[in-house]
């Protein structure tokens, strides 16, 4: 389900992203997690499935550090 789910919406942002360079127009980049790890990382991990990967991977983090702090 998180798969289909943010995978979709990873593919979207590519498309309007490539949209707005075909239209020569400027693509507002949101300022999110998403966003900062596609800029950050590798060009050959660009791929969809590393994306997804990364995201679920730093949402396991943000999860796990919040829980420590009610402990």
């Amino acid at each position: 389900m998180a798969h289909t789910l943010l995978c979709s919406f990873i593919q979207r942002r590519r498309q309007e992203e490539r949209l707005a360079k075909e239209n020569e127009t400027i693509y507002e980049k949101p300022n999110n997690m998403l966003q900062w790890l596609k800029d950050l990382i590798e060009l050959y991990h660009k791929i969809t499935e590393h994306l997804f990967e990364l995201q679920l991977v730093s949402n396991l983090a943000e999860i796990h550090t919040a829980s420590l702090t009610f402990i």
